[in-house]
């Protein structure tokens, strides 16, 4: 039973790496935006040793996301909302049994972003996001997406001077019970950073990732035992460091960038390559210039 169910579930919500190169702590200028993100995830799952199991997992997904800043303030920040929504295909082999899904990933929602503008260069953002249980999640088969719903709170904060970006982003995931299958993810915490250096339209520099999840996984409301394949709890430890590179074109931006497994414990060990095309599309928020006052010569009345 403990096994069938978590073999169903599928990783936590949190995309460890997403948010690399961009300084969120700092909201985009006044406009609507949209971006495509894709990365191919090649991984081996770990033990609580960081020793190998039998499981190999290969995932292609591409994330859409559609992101708003109306050019006002909220609490003296500036407010921004945001969508996304994954489509994913994979392959999993284990124990020499491949199977396979197509299908889609938990919808992000983030409709209260706030940014602060502490310094002319240093920034602070907190936001409010949820993964909806809108995935593909199939109880006897691969899953895509996640059964339940999972609350992310997030802090992030970007010093930007120069042309550089030092960027930190926390994000909680609050996991629910997936009431298919009795069984609930532990919390977790994930942390993107960034530190690149622009030389006119080219970036440049190093980003990476960390994961601890700091709430045992739970099946019937006990912790998940011990088992070769996992420690107590299943929780999750992940690190990955790697280049990025990004070039804007003005009418778009393309960035590159590579996360190599440091160390993973009870989790996919992955070396993920991601491409993300940004584009603006304009900002339809600000006022529609107004024609300068006419002024008339004076007329004598006969």
């Amino acid at each position: 039973m403990s096994t069938a169910a978590s073999a169903a579930e599928f990783a936590t919500p949190v995309l460890p790496g997403a948010t690399s190169g961009i300084p969120v702590g700092a909201a985009a200028p006044a406009g609507i935006y949209v971006s495509l993100t894709n990365y191919y995830w090649q991984s081996r799952l770990t033990n609580n040793a960081g020793q190998d199991n039998p499981l190999r997992v290969n995932v292609f997904e591409t994330i859409p996301t559609f992101l708003v800043v109306p050019g006002v303030k909220l609490l003296g920040a500036d407010y921004s909302f945001l969508v996304s929504q994954g489509v994913s295909t994979s392959s999993n082999n284990i124990f020499g049994r491949k199977t396979g899904a197509v299908g889609a990933f938990n919808t992000f929602l983030s409709p209260l972003n706030l940014s602060w503008a502490l310094t002319d260069s240093f920034f602070v953002s907190t936001g409010l996001s949820v993964y909806l249980p809108t995935g593909t999640f199939r109880l006897n088969g691969t899953s895509s997406g996640n059964g339940f719903y999972s609350w992310a709170p997030t802090i992030a904060a970007s010093y930007l001077r120069d042309g550089w970006n030092l960027t930190a982003r926390l994000e909680l995931n609050l996991n629910t019970k997936n009431d298919a299958t009795n069984y609930q993810s532990g919390d977790v915490y994930g942390v993107d950073f960034t530190a690149t250096k622009s030389f006119g339209p080219w970036t440049v520099g190093m980003q990476g990732y960390y994961v601890n999840q700091f709430g045992p996984d739970r099946l019937n409301g006990a912790v998940v035992p011990a088992s070769l394949y996992n420690g107590r709890g299943k929780k999750i430890e992940q690190f990955a460091l790697g280049p990025y590179i990004a070039y804007d074109f003005g009418s778009f931006a393309l960035s590159a960038w590579y996360d190599h497994n440091i160390r993973t414990r009870n989790g996919a060990a992955a070396n993920i390559a991601w491409l993300r095309v940004s584009v603006p599309l304009g900002n339809p928020f600000s006022a529609a210039p107004q024609a300068p006052p006419v002024t008339l010569p004076d007329r004598k009345v006969p």
